[in-house]
């Protein structure tokens, strides 16, 4: 599985909750406006989500993926603008598809908890 591919499937199975949460995905320019947005960097491979409440990132390099954020009207260039937020270990000889959706299920849980105000 290529790093590109694991995005791939994360993103499917988090643009729901995503979008819940008030985060669409961002497209680069000259990018597909469907589907998942994620794009090759010189050291990573980028996703990013935004909405009013700031941008979420991930960032797939070496054996891991990191869940940034920044402020809405961050500059997007690099990831200077961020703050890392949670890391997730992902070997890519080790791990399988099962092992994305797992990680998938806590940025679900994550996000919802963070940016979903419970009504009581």
């Amino acid at each position: 599985m290529e790093r590109i591919q694991v995005l791939e499937l994360l993103y499917n199975s988090i643009s729901s909750a995503m979008s819940q949460c008030g985060f669409e995905p961002e497209y680069k320019e000259g990018m597909k406006k469907t589907g998942c947005p994620a794009y090759e960097r010189s050291d990573a491979v980028v996703m990013d989500f935004s909405g009013d409440k700031g941008v979420a990132r991930f960032v797939f390099s070496d054996d891991r993926i990191h869940l940034l954020f920044a402020e809405k009207d961050a500059p997007r260039g690099d990831d200077a603008a961020f703050t890392r937020d949670t890391t997730y270990l992902f070997v890519l000889d080790e791990y399988t598809e099962r092992d994305v959706k797992g990680i998938a299920t806590e940025v679900n849980e994550y996000m919802t908890e963070t940016f979903i105000v419970k009504k009581k």
